[in-house]
């Protein structure tokens, strides 16, 4: 695997992993940050704009598709930029369907854990390439 796959599994993995954490440990700040972020168009299209930059980065330069870490990693590109255009686009009335999901904490337990699971995923793969 080359430089920039083990490059992206670590720094993905890492930031899975404390993100995960974070919904995991202060579920209720999250819910008030999604509920925030529905509501605030500068918010919206401030992230929406960094994801996209993000996200295209990680399409333009590794597009490999494999049943690995690899394919992993450009797939997360793509449902960046996908997610990306989807709140550049979507109406507040669409961001706040999504937000519903947020007071379900079965949900962001769920989501969280299988975050946590990737993000070790995504390190342990990145930091054993060598």
């Amino acid at each position: 695997m080359s430089l920039s796959s083990a490059f992206l599994a670590e720094f993905m993995g890492l930031y899975v992993i404390i993100v995960s954490a974070a919904f995991l440990l202060n579920h209720d700040s999250f819910v008030e940050y999604a509920r925030n972020f529905a509501e605030d168009i500068s918010l919206r299209y401030s992230v929406a704009l960094v994801e996209l930059a993000a996200g295209l980065a990680i399409i333009l330069k590794h597009s490999v598709w494999e049943l690995s870490y690899v394919g992993a990693i450009t797939a997360v590109g793509w449902l960046m930029m996908i997610e990306a255009v989807f709140h550049l686009v979507a109406t507040e009335e669409q961001e706040s369907k999504l937000v519903e999901h947020a007071d379900d904490k079965a949900y962001w337990k769920v989501f969280g854990g299988l975050s946590l699971l990737f993000g070790f995923y995504l390190l342990t793969h990145g930091f054993t390439v060598f």
